[in-house]
């Protein structure tokens, strides 16, 4: 159950990373800049200020910062405080606890991934068919 854990953190980091590409594609287009290039510049960003990035693009609606706030409210509570609040070393042979951690985790890869499909498919209906920097 622990590696199953281990397993769901490492997929929400995953969906984090491809929420960033797709925010910078996006943005990249809305800037007339490459992707690449604005992506590089991303690398040494927190994800709060990718976000800021994204309020300064009128792709996003508020409905789409809401929900970026809210990725990057799970993502800043999973990257520092989800082992410290929950001790998952001293709770690791309770399945009943490790099931519950499961299941909030899997809630939100699921809303990350839906929100990664969004922005995917948002950029393929508007952009895919631009020419490449």
């Amino acid at each position: 159950m622990i590696n199953e854990l281990y397993m769901l953190f490492g997929e929400i980091f995953e969906n984090v990373q491809y929420i960033e590409w797709n925010i910078a594609l996006i943005v990249s287009k809305s800037h007339n800049i490459e992707a690449n290039n604005l992506f590089e510049q991303m690398q040494n960003m927190t994800m709060g200020q990718i976000v800021g990035y994204a309020k300064n693009v009128e792709f996003f609606d508020n409905k789409d910062i809401e929900e970026l706030e809210y990725i990057l409210d799970r993502r800043n509570y999973l990257a520092h405080q989800f082992f410290k609040q929950n001790d998952i070393v001293k709770h690791s042979n309770n399945e009943k606890f490790l099931d519950n951690k499961i299941r909030e985790l899997r809630n939100i890869l699921t809303r990350f991934q839906n929100y990664n499909s969004v922005l995917s498919n948002f950029y393929r209906k508007n952009f895919r068919n631009q020419n490449s920097f």
